[in-house]
């Protein structure tokens, strides 16, 4: 600190009582206020102190901001007055909010805190990096964007400490903390200076520190502000080197900023869990045969939104199919005897309840089942307790009859007794790693099994002479499917129960094997939305939008599922599901965005990195220079939102020449810009540059050969001159 810094605080000082302020703390902090008609004769004079005490301290305060706002340029955004909301206790902290004067709309700010220790009971002025939380819940990330002063660190040098959102000291390393913040251990750390009351306190201490405090925090504020280089920013969800990532995040950013291709770094780090900065190290070609590897498997799933995206594609709905004669169990008739309504899975959910399926056979080990096995009811003879249902359940197989028809039914064959459809499904459709229910009743079943044979003829038998072999999972059940199936078993022996999902039945296997299941680490899966914000949210997420909560999610202690309105199932998100979506800031601000669902996700953001295009060079015209200078002038003249992402030049690494940055700025810049700004030609010229865009007067009198005075025509016009693209000049004019 300089001499005349020195003299400043001593002259400061001696205006300043620092102290009165944390005396006020001291004696009246959260003590009971009475507004004057409220008064007695006898708390008169008490109200009167504690009034002229808090107005003091609010004073004072006043007069250390103002030396903050004389050293570093900052302006007071905001401050909290000494009676608490309720206007009946005074407050036990008092804060000020000093921000850059071109930030004050912004929730982030250099704040003084004078307020109560955290353990020692003795007052204490505190100096942080702070961000405003109702104000930040408004916009979406920005809680990570203040949490990026973590990725600079701790200046220890001068005695700056990070601050629990319980106002306690954590005594972590930098790594601890980060790894905190985003287990949600901590909501906010704050970076702070802390001066607590003492008997050597003075206030030429007080402002001295003070100033060293805001002076130490400037760099951390600045860094979350946005204010240093774009190319020096470290993004910490890009390079944490933990497997942790949040259940549902959104990139988000201008186009062209690598945001679609980025999903399947996240994926395959998400699947495989890896960090980020392990999967980035390696080659794009070997991450994407990964990526497509896990798409093989299930493992990945991808949808775009658009504006007539529903409910219907994502969760599910009725879609009318044509009805089949052998068809048994349809889902609503229709007078159409050829057509029928069958409810049918979305998307997501069809991806969910693999996902569940998997995670519930790998516990069971359910070696012998199908991927995707059809699920049967079969009959036993008879409903209720019999000979035949007896001697299967023991020997592990299912029994039918039509023992008239003989051994090998023909298919010309006529079917005097009936059954046909029966049989074509037990002879010929029933497929070995299919599910069987027994059914013991028109409500019930009593078994489950796996079909492990193909079908025999077995004459020893008196009756029901045809036969498959079943591994029974379960026996001894009684078990009433109306849950499941919403309508009672009908009279065919055998048929296929498409209401039933192969997860409805492992959910049963699985109360009714408790002890028996192995343990199984679950795997990760990712669901990949992009343009997300293209669709309507509320209609496409439906219920959805309180199950895909982490705490919400099946295995939680909160667990919750939902009733859906077409199959009356119920359904949750599991686990081990990530869901992964990318918006484009310039279709849509996320301002915009369904609140729910901004409150559900983790934002990041992705902004154009004119780094990446360092190395690229067009003859003697700088890229990722002219880049970074046209963002620039668009931020100033628009916003962030709508800058021109790095991805748009990417090609120039294989082509660096300047017919391909010709064709860029043709095709892709130029039109970009005309959208942005209305074909308001006059803001590209400031953008590009008066030789790609010309200034021509308008003589139009010459053209329309009358007068034309008191007529609105321009006085000038723009063009595009593309001849001025195929000049190397034109775009070193626009940095230079």
């Amino acid at each position: 600190m300089n001499k005349d810094n020195e003299t400043l605080i001593k002259d400061d000082s001696a205006k300043i009582d620092c102290l009165k302020i944390l005396e006020y703390l001291d004696k009246y902090a959260g003590k009971e206020y009475l507004r004057i008609e409220k008064r007695t004769k006898e708390n008169q004079k008490e109200m009167e102190e504690n009034e002229e005490a808090a107005r003091t301290a609010i004073s004072e305060l006043t007069k250390m901001y103002k030396i903050c706002e004389q050293q570093f340029g900052l302006k007071k955004s905001s401050h909290n007055q000494w009676l608490d909301q309720t206007g009946k206790k005074m407050r036990d902290y008092l804060w000020i909010q000093l921000k850059r004067p071109d930030k004050i709309e912004q929730p982030e700010s250099i704040s003084i805190f004078a307020e109560p220790s955290d353990k020692n009971g003795k007052s204490r002025f505190r100096f942080s990096l702070e961000i405003h939380n109702r104000d930040a819940k408004s916009i979406p990330g920005e809680m990570d964007r203040y949490h990026r002063h973590l990725e600079l660190p701790l200046n220890t040098d001068k005695n700056l400490v990070y601050i629990s959102d319980k106002r306690e000291i954590i005594h972590e390393t930098q790594e601890e903390v980060i790894k905190h913040v985003q287990e949600h251990k901590y909501e906010k750390v704050q970076i702070s200076r802390v001066l607590e009351r003492d008997k050597d306190l003075t206030n030429e201490k007080c402002i001295k520190i003070m100033i060293e405090a805001v002076e130490s925090l400037m760099p951390y504020y600045e860094h979350i502000m946005g204010k240093i280089k774009k190319e020096e920013r470290l993004d910490k969800m890009e390079n944490n080197k933990t497997t942790k990532f949040d259940k549902n995040m959104i990139l988000y950013g201008p186009p062209g900023t690598g945001k679609t291709y980025s999903t399947a770094i996240y994926a395959v780090a998400i699947c495989d869990e890896k960090s980020l900065e392990e999967v980035k190290k390696e080659k794009y070609a070997k991450v994407m045969e990964r990526y497509k590897q896990l798409i093989k498997e299930g493992r990945i799933e991808f949808t775009t939104f658009h504006q007539s995206y529903g409910y219907e594609e994502f969760i599910e709905g009725i879609k009318p199919v044509m009805k089949n004669e052998e068809d048994e169990d349809e889902v609503v008739d229709n007078e159409q005897k050829d057509i029928k309504y069958k409810i049918e899975s979305g998307i997501f959910k069809r991806f969910c309840e693999n996902i569940q399926e998997e995670n519930i056979s790998e516990k069971l080990d359910l070696k012998k089942l199908n991927p995707s096995p059809t699920i049967w009811k079969v009959s036993l003879k008879q409903t209720g307790d019999n000979d035949v249902r007896k001697e299967c359940m023991q020997k592990g197989h299912i029994r039918i009859g039509y023992d008239e028809y003989g051994e090998n039914i023909k298919q010309e064959k006529e079917f005097k007794f009936g059954g046909k459809n029966v049989l074509n499904a037990f002879i010929s459709k029933m497929q070995k790693g299919d599910i069987v229910l027994s059914c013991y009743s028109e409500f019930s079943i009593d078994a489950i099994g796996i079909v492990t044979g193909d079908y025999e003829w077995h004459n020893e038998y008196s009756e029901y002479k045809r036969l498959r072999t079943v591994e029974w999972i379960v026996k001894g059940l009684d078990y009433n499917i109306l849950d499941i199936n919403y309508k009672k078993f009908t009279l065919p022996t055998v048929y296929r129960l498409d209401r039933i999902s192969l997860l409805d039945v492992l959910k049963i296997i699985e109360m009714n094997q408790k002890g028996k299941s192995t343990r199984k680490e679950n795997k990760n899966y990712v669901f990949i939305i992009d343009e997300i914000n293209r669709g309507n949210i509320s209609k496409i997420f439906g219920e959805l939008i309180t199950l895909i909560e982490t705490s919400k999610r099946i295995g939680k202690e909160e667990e919750m599922q939902a009733q859906l309105p077409y199959s009356k199932s119920k359904f949750g998100v599991p686990d081990n599901v990530y869901i992964l979506g990318t918006m484009n800031t310039a279709d849509r601000s996320i301002a915009l965005m369904d609140t729910a669902l901004r409150r559900r996700f983790q934002f990041i953001e992705m902004m154009p990195d004119p780094s990446v295009l360092k190395d690229i060079k067009v003859g003697k015209i700088d890229v990722a220079k002219m880049l970074d200078t046209i963002n620039q002038r668009i931020e100033i003249l628009y916003d962030a939102e709508h800058t021109i992402g790095h991805a748009s030049f990417i090609g120039l690494k294989d082509e660096p020449n300047l017919e391909k940055l010709a064709d860029i700025f043709k095709k892709m810049l130029i039109p970009l810009l005309e959208e942005y700004f209305y074909e308001d030609y006059e803001k590209i010229q400031l953008i590009l540059g008066e030789k790609i865009v010309k200034k021509e007067e308008i003589d139009a009198e010459k053209i329309f050969k009358v007068s034309t005075d008191g007529m609105d025509i321009p006085e000038e016009k723009y063009t595009i001159v593309e001849e001025a693209l195929n000049s190397s000049e034109s775009y070193i004019e626009i940095y230079e």
